[in-house]
């Protein structure tokens, strides 16, 4: 392959470098230049350099297949096809795609083949009877799978899948890795998914909050940009923004989503858990324990219902959850002050009329330091079939490899092109992207969230059925918890 040279921009480069994402150690290799050859500058005022290879350098593996299924999500842009690129298309970050696997192949002498397939939500049986079966038969047909979070990790419960930390070359406390999430993950030395800079879903899948700059010129709420620099961007910030901006369009003297003008409008509410830096389950000596009953949580749980029926200018969200379209057109309409969801909704604002700009989400109060986001449940999460133990060495080293040419290539050109270039109107908006990235959290029960009778939607569930219930979080816990307590249990077993 001829070697191809990639170059960031000056800001691309200290978002990479400056900010190492998701790093659970001091793992790193200085400043990048994106550089396919494997090298990467240190310093621009020097010629030292620093091979982010150098571990897996000379590493030849007899040109053995690696076979990688992977999700392609049409019906969702923000995990569109992270691996399967066979061609170039012109595209920038799918040409990234696709140069990085040719590289791989290359470094390690490895034939990677991939499978691409629909691995949607609504494709999950087909997707997962793919694994289930090969597993069953012991045929050794898929090395690495890539799937959708909310129910991959059900190959847990049914031991069709490895310990990711018991591979060889892979380090996850390098920065091309998620350490946070690796580390909400193990237990008892086991850690069965894993996600990082190996695929862009880790970006594309995180939380942020756009905001329309016209709408926020009129209402002449201020510098909106300089109140989240400021530590000002909290739940009560956000309601009096909502409350400036709801408004009764068509006079008829109630507001309906297809008319009328709200100050804050999505189709989720479980990303405030992480918004206000608080959790459902936590590692505790090694093992995750449920939270549901701490008084910290059940506040979160409490708010919610209260932002989303009591306070003007939110749009109810047991309206605006039928669709993921209903919050998304009325933001581009111009009918929406605050609008939440994942950075990947970039794609559908693209021909946007007015002006907008993106933001982190709120924070709990002011005595919060720092902005946290989260991922949603249909984060991709890559695992390894047993019926691959005998070829570990050649999986490890390319899931590291891939990891590592996805930090230095795929991720700018992510970046470079299809936030920068193609779809952020200002250079703030990068600033409160990497203000985001810096801080995304994912707990054990949200990971786990598919076996658990979907616990990792219980924050959106409850705020979606509590209009009518009146809202009363302690009790409804209480009668609960042993069943949420046995799903544990179980769970805990697979990894004992």
């Amino acid at each position: 392959m001829k070697k191809s040279l990639f170059r960031m921009t000056a800001l691309i480069l200290s978002i990479l470098t400056t900010v190492p994402a998701y790093s659970c150690g001091d793992g790193g290799t200085g400043d990048v230049t994106g550089d396919r050859t494997g090298t990467n500058q240190a310093d621009e005022s020097t010629t030292a350099e620093v091979d982010v290879f150098s571990t897996l350098r000379g590493k030849d593996f007899g040109g053995a297949k690696v076979t990688i299924l992977c999700r392609d999500d049409e019906s969702n842009t923000a995990y569109k096809n992270e691996f399967g690129i066979t061609e170039e298309t012109g595209d920038v970050v799918d040409d990234a795609i696709y140069k990085r696997n040719i590289t791989v192949s290359d470094l390690l002498n490895v034939d990677i083949e991939t499978i691409t397939m629909d691995g949607y939500w609504g494709n999950r049986n087909n997707f997962m009877g793919l694994i289930r079966n090969s597993v069953a038969a012991g045929d050794h047909e898929y090395d690495i799978v890539v799937g959708y979070q909310a129910y991959i990790t059900n190959l847990a419960m049914s031991g069709d899948v490895l310990n990711m930390l018991d591979l060889p070359y892979v380090d996850y406390s390098q920065p091309w890795w998620n350490g946070k999430t690796i580390e909400q993950n193990t237990v008892n030395g086991k850690c069965f998914f894993v996600n990082g800079d190996i695929g862009f879903s880790t970006y594309r899948g995180m939380g942020v909050t756009y905001f329309n700059k016209r709408l926020a010129e009129e209402l002449q709420l201020g510098d909106v940009y300089r109140i989240v620099r400021d530590g000002k961007w909290t739940k009560d910030k956000a309601a009096e923004f909502c409350k400036a901006a709801g408004a009764d369009l068509n006079g008829d003297a109630e507001m309906n989503l297809d008319d009328d003008r709200f100050g804050y409008v999505t189709n989720h509410a479980h990303e405030h858990m992480n918004a206000f830096n608080r959790s459902m389950s936590s590692i505790e000596n090694g093992k995750p324990v449920l939270g549901l009953m701490n008084e910290n949580v059940a506040e979160v749980f409490d708010w919610v219902r209260k932002f989303y029926y009591e306070t003007d200018g939110v749009a109810p969200i047991n309206k605006s959850a039928a669709s993921h379209e209903i919050p998304l057109k009325m933001f581009t309409d111009g009918r929406a002050l605050l609008y939440s969801d994942f950075l990947g909704r970039l794609d559908y604002l693209r021909d946007m009329t007015d002006d907008f700009g993106v933001l982190p989400l709120f924070k709990w109060d002011e005595s919060q330091k720092d902005y946290y986001s989260f991922y949603g449940d249909s984060l991709t999460q890559i695992c390894v079939p047993i019926t691959s133990a005998d070829y570990k060495e050649a999986v490890g080293a390319t899931l590291e490899a891939l990891a590592i040419d996805g930090r230095f290539n795929v991720v700018p050109a992510f970046y470079d092109s299809a936030v920068k270039t193609k779809y952020v109107r200002d250079s703030e908006s990068i600033e409160m992207i990497e203000l985001t990235r810096r801080n995304v959290i994912q707990s054990f029960v949200e990971v786990y969230g598919g076996c658990l009778d979907m616990l990792s939607n219980l924050l959106n569930e409850y705020a979606q059925k509590q209009k009518a219930q009146g809202g009363n979080y302690t009790a409804y816990a209480a009668s609960n918890i042993d069943k949420w307590q046995a799903k544990l249990d179980s769970l805990i077993e697979i990894f004992n």
